[in-house]
């Protein structure tokens, strides 16, 4: 069996590790053909692998998308593809277009956020969608990262008339395998992920200052990089929390980083879809402590603390500042949820399923 992925993206981030343990967590013999952008973006975790092949499409840069849609058409009727990945729901108009004009060719497509949505409306004022590929289509299926970011999607007039599913992202298995029990839980409060505004790491630091004036004795490390380190350094800096604030860049040990630490913090808005960074804080028992959003339940169930504000939030580490005991109990019981939730096997068997359910 050969499955195709398309990467149609200058920065791979979450997609290539979603990709890796894909490659990795299916049981039988597959060979799998990569088609991306630029030479190099792929070599991290997946240039290595026996059963991968990477074509790179180095014309795609200086053609419009009408043009670069036609070449990788022809790709894919040379290799004779059937099954095709697409690691970005933001090109439903484009895989409309290849699903018609590529002979047999099925899709699924994977949606890992909702940041998609803002990018079709890019589209559609260009006039693409029409021109590219509208209309229902059988041989495309979505793959949610969740439940709740599949009920938004049949509420958007581009994805509702698309069969959907939803299943977890989940997490590589060196996270679940380096990961231990906690045996103390201490005040040591940490966030990863890119530094970006949709992750409000601001309205974080705002908060741990906050509670750091209350009486709480707490430190907070913010691992990740991006545009955001200039701002937030210099906010730190306003409220001379140098001292219990750190910003600690971009690491590549992220089960090494999670473990240095006793809970996690998660404030990102809806349109982040399932933050793959806090199931790996899950998976190494930190305690989890996130906005209250539906899709913070859908992950943590009733094990997590939410907050709606500054005042609830500095309630919940004063809880656990003076519950210790219970808050090792949480911890243990957190990472058995993690484990049933994330787990890579039934993440990748969700998406086989669908791929074999189609006639061939």
């Amino acid at each position: 069996m050969r499955i195709f992925h398309w990467i149609p993206t200058s920065n791979l981030g979450g997609c290539e590790i979603l990709l890796s343990s894909f490659v990795d967590a299916i049981d039988v013999q597959v060979e799998h053909v990569i088609f991306t952008t630029k030479e190099g973006e792929a070599n991290r975790l997946l240039w290595n692998k026996e059963n991968v092949q990477i074509v790179y499409i180095k014309e795609w840069g200086s053609l419009n998308p009408i043009s670069w849609v036609n070449v990788l058409r022809k790709k894919l009727i040379d290799f004779e593809a059937s099954k095709l990945i697409c690691w970005s729901p933001s090109r439903i108009p484009f895989i409309k277009r290849l699903v018609k004009t590529v002979p047999n060719l099925r899709c699924l497509v994977h949606v890992g956020s909702l940041v998609c949505t803002s990018r079709l409306k890019t589209i559609q004022q260009k006039g693409l969608d029409f021109i590219l590929g509208n209309g229902k289509s059988d041989n495309i299926k979505l793959i949610a990262c969740s439940e709740y970011v599949r009920m938004s999607l049949l509420r958007d007039r581009y994805f509702s008339d698309i069969e959907s599913f939803a299943v977890l992202n989940c997490v590589r298995n060196e996270i679940f395998n380096n990961s231990k029990e906690k045996e103390s839980i201490s005040m040591n409060i940490c966030t990863l992920g890119r530094l970006d505004p949709v992750k409000r790491h601001s309205e974080m630091i705002d908060f741990v200052v906050a509670a750091k004036n209350r009486g709480v004795n707490c430190n907070f490390n913010i691992y990740g990089g991006g545009g955001e380190a200039e701002n937030l350094s210099n906010r730190i800096q306003k409220y001379c929390a140098q001292d219990y604030i750190k910003l600690k860049g971009a690491v590549s040990d992220v089960s090494k980083c999670l473990s240095e630490n006793d809970i996690f913090i998660f404030n990102s808005t809806e349109l982040e879809g399932m933050g793959i960074s806090l199931a790996e804080a899950m998976c190494c028992g930190l305690i989890c402590v996130t906005n209250d959003s539906i899709l913070m339940h859908e992950m943590l169930d009733d094990l997590g603390y939410y907050f709606k504000n500054e005042k609830e939030f500095i309630e919940i580490l004063e809880k656990i500042s003076d519950n210790p005991n219970e808050q090792k109990k949480r911890s243990s019981q957190i990472r058995e949820l993690a484990l049933q939730k994330f787990s890579s096997k039934k993440w990748v068997n969700s998406y086989m399923k669908q791929l074999k359910e189609w006639k061939k």
